[in-house]
């Protein structure tokens, strides 16, 4: 199979053609040597490679490549709607013709809005097939965007969706220094969405944000660095319509300012992710999270550190965290406060950064965790050591460290696991 594989990655730097200009009798063909090979497969294999493809490379719209290299290729893509429920589109004709061959499959669709597909009708188009639509993901890149949207989706009901996210790019005006939300009744999908599980909302206005009923929602991203935060109290009561969330993302200056320590109490709470958040240890005070086990830390500073974290006076509360991924550059202080206060760890992931300094902290520890992701390192000598104590070590796939018990990774793990990764998330990027 791996000139299979070998044939496809050359395939998708080769073809880059438009699906909105395509019609069902055209096709492009290409003469590679590794087509007289798959010629031999049948046409039931060859359908199961390609969805296997299509897997494999999420981001990338493998199936327009592979209707393009012959019309035996194109006939067997054209006859496998499953090919084709996953749509990133930005014209009404390229999404009319993505649902024709997806038959009556769900459809997980991405869409870019401006001003003027959003005035050819895009947007209607898609909330058409809204009965079956599993993931809706919208960017809109023009001003009153989320008026536009709440007009056009107000009074509607979307039965299988399970992921929403609505991201607003136009900024928005930064005229107070606190927001009060006023209301939270949902202005959007208010119809009903039984099965909504992940909500990520970024530079909403969240003076009346732009939200779905909240009720079954289990993950929840919020990414306001722009806008300007809201108040703990809004906060608090947002989290209080989230009885099952099991995963928070805060990416930004989200909440002004956090309350005292332990008094977040979020009982269903199993992981976390926080970054760009110049108030971060006051935020991991004030958790109470007793099911907490996964946390990552992303480009955080250490002026967000507060002198006594590890004090006697205020301690984290935090449950028993089994993961630990520390994203960015971290300085000394910070570093050893989080090693004395989290104690052991399962598995801690060290990622974007030269990890030398982290490594020389754990090579001191008592407790070490039982394995190590590593991204980078300059020196790898305490790496060495770590490895000799009975630590089982990940490298990079293009870290230049040669022990053959050590296992190789080559990109972060979806969060949460099993999910739908957005591409754009920035706490999956490697760099």
């Amino acid at each position: 199979m791996g000139w299979i594989s070998r044939f496809f990655k050359l395939l998708l730097r080769r073809t880059t053609p438009d699906d909105a200009s395509l019609s069902d009798g055209e096709s492009t063909l290409v003469d590679y040597p590794a087509v007289c090979k798959i010629k031999c497969l049948s046409d039931s294999e060859l359908s199961k490679i390609f969805l296997f493809s299509k897997d494999q490379a999420p981001d990338v719209p493998v199936e327009r490549s592979i209707s393009q290299v012959e019309h035996r290729w194109r006939a067997i893509a054209l006859a496998c709607p499953s090919l084709w429920t996953g749509i990133d589109v930005d014209s009404t004709e390229q999404f009319q013709w993505y649902c024709k061959h997806s038959a009556d499959r769900l459809l997980d669709v991405r869409l870019w809005l401006s001003q003027e597909n959003w005035e050819s009708g895009l947007l209607a188009a898609v909330l058409e097939e809204l009965p079956r639509l599993r993931l809706l993901a919208i960017r809109a890149d023009f001003s009153e965007a989320d008026a536009a949207l709440h007009d056009a989706c107000a009074r509607l009901s979307a039965p299988q969706l399970a992921h929403l996210s609505l991201i607003l790019l136009a900024q928005p005006p930064r005229t107070l220094d606190l927001v009060e939300i006023q209301s939270r009744a949902p202005l959007i999908f208010n119809g009903g969405v039984p099965n909504l599980k992940v909500l990520r909302v970024q530079h909403t206005e969240l003076k009346q944000p732009l939200l779905p009923p909240l009720r079954g929602i289990t993950t929840l991203h919020l990414e306001e660095y722009i806008c300007a935060p809201m108040s703990f109290t809004c906060f608090q009561s947002m989290l209080a319509e989230l009885p099952s969330l099991a995963h928070l993302s805060l990416y930004g200056d989200v909440v002004a300012t956090w309350p005292a320590p332990g008094t977040l109490h979020l009982p269903t709470l199993r992981s976390l992710r926080s970054a760009a958040t110049p108030n971060w240890g006051r935020m991991l005070l004030a958790l109470d999270a007793p099911l907490l086990d996964s946390l990552v830390l992303k480009d955080l500073s250490s002026t967000g550190l507060p002198p006594n974290l590890f004090g006697s006076t205020e301690t984290l509360s935090l449950g028993a965290i089994r993961t630990l991924t520390l994203d960015g550059v971290f300085g000394w202080r910070l570093l050893a406060s989080l090693f004395c206060e989290i104690g052991r760890v399962r598995e801690l992931w060290l990622v974007n950064c030269n990890a030398d300094e982290a490594l020389r902290l754990l090579e001191g520890q008592d407790l070490l965790p039982e394995n190590l992701m590593v991204h980078r390192v300059h020196d790898t000598v305490a790496l060495d050591s770590i490895h000799s104590k009975g630590v089982a070590i990940r490298i990079h796939r293009d870290m230049a460290w040669f022990h053959l018990q050590a296992e190789r990774w080559s990109q972060l793990v979806p969060w949460p696991e099993q999910t739908d990764c957005e591409a754009d998330d920035l706490f999956m990027h490697l760099k």
